[in-house]
């Protein structure tokens, strides 16, 4: 499967899978502020560039977002991303994590056209 890097720091990286058109993220360690809104903003731009639907997040190693964050995201990246065509979202969820994440079920992704799934693991890794 053809892949391209968009993203790759100590934080996080971003790849976007050009076949089946899937935006990949991977956290690798507590990632926020600055950090957080760029791997954001990097998924959002090139799921725009290239039409795509699809987001797969493994969130594994990030098991606490900051209220901050959660608000930039709510307020910014998430209607920004919605608006631009995303519907599907799978989660790779840390095992300790906060009970409610950002954009949950209890939260406005499920009224939006997003459609999040939450997952324990991943079958493979790149």
């Amino acid at each position: 499967m053809a892949m391209m890097t968009v993203l790759d720091n100590p934080f996080v990286t971003v790849w976007y899978h050009t076949e089946t058109k899937i935006v990949h993220s991977r956290i690798h360690k507590f990632v926020s502020g600055k950090e957080f809104r760029e791997f954001l903003i990097a998924g959002k731009d090139v799921l725009i560039r290239n039409q795509a639907t699809k987001w797969l997040s493994d969130d594994r190693s990030n098991s606490v977002l900051r209220k901050e964050d959660v608000d930039w995201g709510n307020q910014n990246w998430f209607p920004q991303t919605v608006r631009a065509g995303w519907k599907y979202w799978a989660i790779v969820q840390p095992e300790k994590s906060w009970p409610s994440r950002p954009w949950s079920a209890s939260s406005r992704i499920t009224r939006s056209t997003a459609s999040p799934r939450s997952f324990s693991a991943t079958r493979s890794r790149p």
